[in-house]
């Protein structure tokens, strides 16, 4: 387990593993596929590419994007690479931003406008995420 985490996002880390056991049963299969391709992959000594989509990339790509290059760098699984992207470019909700703060990621805008870019730090010892709707 990573000690590189940000401190507040180490807090929100641990009381989510404290959380596993509320995982649907019907959800374990499909994350012990995911889980089995990444273990795979990481054997094989392969970049694992992780891409997130959704409708507007503007909320779930983004938040997936960032947890899942977070549990990789967490749980040391190097050569993962993580995406987001959607039908259409909207803008990362601001909602979503918020709500990714006050779990302990360090979220700063770069360029501002009607499609902002963000970073997306889950760490000081690594380089940020940029965040940002796109296609």
């Amino acid at each position: 387990m990573s000690d590189t985490v940000l401190p507040t996002l180490q807090k929100t880390i641990q009381k989510l593993i404290g959380e596993f056991q509320l995982i649907r049963e019907d959800r374990k299969p499909i994350i012990h596929d995911l889980t089995n391709f990444i273990k795979q992959k990481s054997r094989d000594g392969e970049k694992i590419k992780l891409n997130f989509i959704c409708t507007h990339n503007s909320r779930r790509s983004h938040i997936s994007q960032l947890w899942a290059q977070t549990a990789a760098h967490y749980y040391g699984i190097p050569n993962v690479e993580t995406y987001s992207g959607g039908t259409e470019a909207t803008a990362f909700n601001p909602k979503a931003v918020k709500a990714m703060k006050d779990a302990g990621f360090d979220i700063t805008i770069k360029k501002d406008g009607a499609n902002p870019v963000y970073e997306g730090r889950y760490s000081q010892e690594v380089p940020g995420l940029t965040l940002f709707s796109k296609k």
